[in-house]
């Protein structure tokens, strides 16, 4: 359930116009005793009034990220 539940949280995201742009195991939490996830720390987002509008975002407009966890084309 764990990945369905970050799954389904980013999905809702991206539903509401908001990209979570340094997704990383750091920035989750993990509930043993459901086996349940949570994103957190969603200080590095992108945010647009709609998916539409989120879908033409460009890159420079992304400006917190994990290097490790990014890839380096996306970043130049």
């Amino acid at each position: 359930a764990y990945f369905m539940d970050i799954f389904q949280g980013m999905i809702n995201l991206l539903r509401n116009g908001v990209c979570m742009t340094d997704l990383k195991p750091g920035n989750t939490l993990y509930n043993g005793e459901n086996y349940s996830g949570t994103l957190i720390d969603l200080s590095g987002v992108v945010s647009k009034k709609s998916f539409e509008l989120l879908k033409n975002t460009k890159v420079k407009e992304v400006t917190e990220y994990t290097e490790y966890y990014t890839d380096r084309k996306s970043t130049r």
